[in-house]
């Protein structure tokens, strides 16, 4: 019987934690350099929109702080190219997949097992982050968050347009899943709507993620094989508490998450590249379907 895997995408395909970190402290850095506003008083604006768009991964957020209301809107535009490429400078350094991932993504894909990332990340986020790892290519399909909310107003015409025509959009992705916040891991539905739409039983489902709450719990529930990513566990205590001083996460969804104790389950990948001992395959290079 053909396999399938569910991957979360976020600290299991790479570290999200020490990419943003980095990336969102520059941006600030920078932003404050050139306005000469306290760092301290940005944080606390850029904390309220992402409050206000439930999301730290909010891309338009500069043109709605408090501190640059009294600013034209040119000087609004250039900010925020300041701050986007302050913040592809981190990204372009720190954004990486973790060792093994392409050559263990790849070696399933050449042993026939379909490959679907499921994310609580907005879609759009979930899905730029597979094409700018060039991982794309190994996903039959993506699950994720619905998208934010998209401005349309002046600062924001150049990237509703590259929408409109598609431009963000993987064409290697064939198959794609928007969630709504309650469809949203740890709620088994997105795991259930990818195996039901495949036609493919949880007994041949193996799921893997760097939460033991969020991603494996909800596996095992419906029967899946639930791999516990613990290599994702690792990261920068300075890049961990940029992120959880600027989400949008609720101090019980924290707890629950980074710091509440759970029994880890008796799959555990130490490294990606153990999926090769976990996964059993049979034939090699048959067709998706």
């Amino acid at each position: 019987m053909r396999k399938l895997l569910i991957t979360d995408l976020d600290n299991t395909l790479y570290n999200l934690i020490d990419y943003f970190g980095p990336s969102f402290r520059g941006m600030v850095h920078a932003l404050s350099r050139k306005t000469k506003i306290q760092e301290e008083v940005l944080l606390v604006d850029f904390k309220k929109v992402f409050l206000k768009r439930e999301s730290l991964e909010y891309g338009f957020s500069v043109q709605e702080l408090d501190a640059f209301k009294s600013f034209s809107a040119e000087e609004k535009l250039s900010l925020i190219k300041l701050a986007k490429g302050a913040f592809k400078r981190g990204r372009d350094k720190y954004l990486k997949p973790y060792a093994n991932v392409k050559d263990t993504l790849d070696w399933l894909t050449q042993h026939s097992v379909i490959i679907v990332g499921v994310s609580n990340a907005p879609f759009y986020n979930a899905q730029i982050r597979l094409k700018q790892l060039h991982l794309d290519k190994y996903f039959y399909g993506l699950a994720a968050r619905e998208d934010l909310y998209l401005p349309d107003d002046e600062y924001s015409q150049d990237i509703n347009r590259k929408i409109s025509v598609n431009k963000y959009e993987s064409k290697r992705i064939q198959k794609k899943w928007k969630l709504t916040k309650k469809q949203m891991k740890p709620n088994i539905y997105a795991y259930k709507k990818v195996m039901e739409d495949l036609e493919i039983s949880p007994e041949n489902t193996y799921v893997i993620g760097d939460s033991i709450a969020k991603d494996i719990q909800p596996a095992i529930e419906i029967g899946a094989k639930g791999i516990f990513a613990k290599y994702g566990e690792k990261n920068e205590k300075k890049n961990l508490d940029t992120v959880l001083s600027m989400t949008n996460w609720s101090k019980s969804e924290i707890e629950k998450v980074f710091f509440e104790k759970h029994k880890e389950p008796d799959l555990i990948a130490d490294d990606f590249s153990d999926l090769k001992n976990i996964i059993k395959v049979e034939h090699p290079q048959l067709p998706l379907f």
